[in-house]
């Protein structure tokens, strides 16, 4: 017999820790170290098993909505909200589509798990079969909190969401490329040639990203958490194949207009190299850098010429500061390091992603089909300015850095 009480008390003490966690991150203004973000994910997870079980029973029910709200008090910031941290971590929760999910998370299981068309966001198809439309802001909104990131979004990239938009329709980004510098003049003369700036204009088509599954009826209805585990899990795998699409091409569009550094077997100084050749202009505190895991490494195991090492965790954050700037993990980066600023360098394009319930298809298996997919494109600055000895926003390191 399941005791309701102490399952109760037990929820409400992780709650309080939960709380005490993101408090002390708003008041003090000090990240969550990389230790608490891992506690602070278990401890929220601990708290949706212990409502999934009260929910099965009427002592300890506790409405999907209601519970969305408790989370909701908990959990830090999402970035695209114009609020809070993009390194303050995510779960896939929100409380009255206050994060840009309709509705709430569970709408979406509950859907996956039966199919029911209540959510405001779910439809049929012309096929029969059963549609659920997350917005276009869930890219930015529905980052998971077990190490699915949408890297370039994090570093600070301009995404375009478009909610409601034909996945055929081009959006078209206007690409401003400084002009000429002013120069001296003597008194009664003055510049006779132009020295406007360079307007570019890109399109952005977008790709569709998707996988299936095909779990069976009985999975779903009968194993406690399975339908949750799948839909984020599978989320979680589309947006990571859609950061890595960008971070490739981003990687591809670098080295094409050459804006990349020369590299050394010194990553002090080649990092060096990387900060202070961003122009002026693109100076900002914001800043980041995008490297591989395995050149993170490398950095964990440089000093400088004092012998201080080089990344800098005091501040918080799982990944520390370098030179004073964020880091943010792709494992696509490979070899190559890339810094500077990522808002005026990379235009990101998401539309609505959608998870179809395929409910005849595999009937005669006694399946479901869960198919997730994901429109997505991508744009930058160095596809417009391709000039070698133009100024970038951001730089890259050369393919052998490190070495």
């Amino acid at each position: 017999m399941i005791n309701t009480n102490q399952l109760k008390k037990t929820r409400a003490e992780l709650k309080d820790r939960a709380e005490a966690l993101n408090e002390r991150s708003r008041t003090t203004g000090v990240l969550l170290t990389e230790a608490e973000n891992v506690e602070f994910v278990g401890l929220v997870k601990q708290i949706e098993v212990i409502n999934q079980t009260l929910d099965q029973h009427a002592a300890g029910a506790v409405l999907a909505d209601e519970r969305d709200q408790q989370l909701a008090r908990i959990i830090p910031s999402i970035p695209g909200s114009g609020a809070g941290d993009p390194f303050a971590i995510r779960v896939p929760r929100n409380a009255g589509g206050a994060n840009g999910l309709p509705g709430s998370f569970s709408e979406a299981i509950n859907f996956a798990r039966t199919g029911q068309l209540a959510a405001p966001s779910a439809s049929l198809t012309e096929s029969g079969d059963a549609q659920y439309t997350f917005p276009a802001t869930l890219p930015i909104n529905f980052l998971q909190a077990f190490g699915q990131v949408d890297a370039l979004a994090l570093a600070g990239a301009t995404v375009h969401a478009q909610d409601g938009v034909a996945g055929a329709t081009l959006l078209k980004v206007n690409i401003l490329a400084p002009g000429t510098d002013a120069t001296t003049y003597a008194e009664g003369s003055g510049p006779s040639s132009t020295s406007d700036p360079t307007i570019s204009t890109l399109s952005i088509a977008v790709a569709k990203y998707g996988l299936l599954l095909q779990p069976t009826e009985e999975l779903l209805e009968d194993v406690q958490g399975l339908t949750e585990s799948l839909v984020s899990e599978s989320l979680a795998r589309v947006l990571n194949s859609v950061s890595k699409a960008d971070v490739a091409a981003f990687k591809a569009s670098l080295l094409a207009a050459g804006a990349v550094t020369d590299v050394t077997t010194d990553a002090y100084t080649d990092t060096l190299q990387l900060v202070d050749g961003i122009a002026t202009i693109f100076r900002r505190a914001s800043n980041r850098f995008i490297m591989s895991p395995v050149s993170h490494m490398v950095y964990m195991n440089t000093r400088d010429l004092n012998n201080r090492p080089l990344l800098d965790f005091s501040a918080g954050g799982g990944n520390g500061r370098l030179f004073g700037y964020d880091i943010v993990l792709a494992d696509s980066m490979g070899p190559h390091v890339a810094f500077g600023n990522f808002e005026v360098a990379c235009h990101l394009r998401r539309l609505p992603a959608t998870l179809l319930r395929l409910n005849e298809a595999y009937r005669e298996d006694g399946k479901i089909g869960l198919r997730f997919t994901q429109r997505a494109g991508r744009a930058f600055y160095s596809d417009a300015v391709t000039d070698p000895g133009a100024d970038q926003p951001v730089l890259m390191t050369g393919t052998n850095w490190g070495s």
